[in-house]
């Protein structure tokens, strides 16, 4: 595509008629000028409607220098913002630059060169606004992984907190049924006419070598590290 084919709407801020005229015909046909006399002005227009570039006088009679530029960048920051300035102020021009306008052009030395610019200043506005849109799609993913990442581990955690409960469960239900099991004969052979006492000191010492082989089971996998707390 040829840019002098290229349409385009331009804000133009300038206050004084005749520079105002030498721009409009400066520009292509196809080109969209709506003027702005002021600032305020300016401000009320950029809140209606919005414009491909603002081609922006600094010096106006509500406002003056960067305070200008300045006010515009927050009424529009994604919008580009050429200067349009004459020789004395070329050092003004230069600071609203640093400060982040796209270009300047001087008043009195626009020719197609200087009117390509401003399609050059467009096309750049557009492709930071695409590369914002895409650092922030990608600053999204990222987020989107690390939570998904941490909902894996925290399930990761949930299920060997489940191995862990089923084999400790495992573990001790063994000897506590041991346990039950001499206690059941235990019982028994209290209760018989006569009372076996070798037999009975046999059944509790098994017991109790039943219940000390529980207990360091249950504490070992109760005192294993954090990494199974969830």
């Amino acid at each position: 595509m040829i840019i002098g084919d290229t349409k385009m709407s331009i804000l133009l801020i300038e206050d004084d008629e005749i520079d105002a005229e030498n721009v409009r015909r400066s520009l292509p046909k196809q080109t969209e000028v709506v003027p702005a006399t002021t600032l305020h002005a300016a401000l009320k227009i950029l809140n209606d409607q919005s414009q491909d570039l603002v081609l922006l006088d600094p010096g106006l009679p509500d406002s003056s220098g960067v305070e200008s530029f300045e006010r515009i960048r927050e009424a529009a920051p994604k919008m580009p913002i050429v200067v349009l300035t004459g020789l004395e102020d070329q050092q003004l021009a230069l600071q609203i630059i640093r400060l982040g306008a796209q270009d300047y052009l001087l008043k009195n030395q626009l020719d197609d060169r200087s009117i390509q610019s401003l399609y050059f200043a467009v096309e750049r506005g557009r492709l930071l606004e695409r590369l914002q849109k895409e650092q922030a799609e990608r600053e999204r993913l990222a987020l989107e992984l690390r939570e998904q990442e941490q909902s894996l581990a925290h399930l990761n955690r949930v299920s060997l907190m489940g191995e862990l409960v089923a084999e400790i469960s495992h573990e001790v239900s063994q000897p506590l049924s041991v346990i039950s099991t001499l206690a059941t004969a235990l019982e028994a052979v209290h209760h018989q006419p006569t009372m076996d006492t070798a037999n009975c000191i046999e059944l509790a010492r098994k017991i109790t070598e039943a219940s000390s082989h529980a207990g360091p089971v249950s504490y070992t996998h109760l005192t294993l590290p954090t990494i199974c707390s969830v």
